[in-house]
């Protein structure tokens, strides 16, 4: 929250690659070394942990226990009690599709969407990162002018939608054959499940 909010554009730099680089160096370790899906497992852990450190470090910050209250909690959870709703409903739609789609439909249907909601979900993250990390700060900023709010908004979102919509709508035609390209012919029904998900894309966005 305090790198978006002084527009430190350095973890973009330092600590988003760091994390994605640490997971793919702990990943091929654990597979080579026998580990199977504990070795994605661990992965995630080191990317967690390099991502955590990489904050601490740019921002110059640490961990004040002294500072840790009840009062506090019990504040933030009232400003955002909208946010942690939505995002209760966020995960519990994650994990409820991951049960759903592997009891019934098996593990490699499940494989597939996963590796298409996340050709989906990247395909845009660049979009959603500049929204999170640039526009909000930015509204933040003239939130007391409401004028110029409103009218930032507008803006942002008319440029967003300038933006994604091409974006989403690539996975149509594309969709297939860059999941042919990425990770083989095996994984051509992912393409298929991609192309059919284009529209998320476009609602994450807005």
């Amino acid at each position: 929250a305090l790198l978006q909010r002084r527009l430190a554009l350095h973890r973009w730099l330092i600590v988003e690659p760091a994390g994605v680089i640490s997971y793919g160096i702990a990943a091929a370790i654990g597979l080579t070394s026998n580990l199977g899906v504990w070795a994605l497992v661990l992965a995630w852990y080191v990317s967690a942990l390099t991502r955590a450190v990489g904050m601490w470090v740019t921002l110059r910050w640490r961990p004040q226990l002294r500072l840790v209250s009840f009062a506090m909690w019990l504040e933030l959870a009232r400003y955002a009690r909208h946010i942690f709703v939505s995002e209760v409903l966020r995960n519990t739609t994650s994990i409820a599709t991951t049960a759903i789609v592997g009891r019934y439909l098996g593990p490699g249907s499940l494989g597939q969407f996963r590796f298409a909601w996340r050709l989906v979900t990247q395909a845009i993250g660049p979009v959603l990162t500049g929204m999170g990390y640039v526009v909000q700060p930015a509204l933040v900023r003239v939130a007391d002018d409401s004028a110029r709010t409103s009218a930032g908004v507008l803006s942002a979102l008319r440029l967003l939608s300038i933006v994604a919509a091409p974006v989403s709508a690539m996975f149509i035609p594309l969709g297939e054959p860059i999941a042919v390209v990425l990770f083989g012919d095996q994984w051509r029904g992912t393409g298929v499940i991609a192309a059919a998900l284009c529209g998320m894309a476009f609602a994450l966005v807005l």
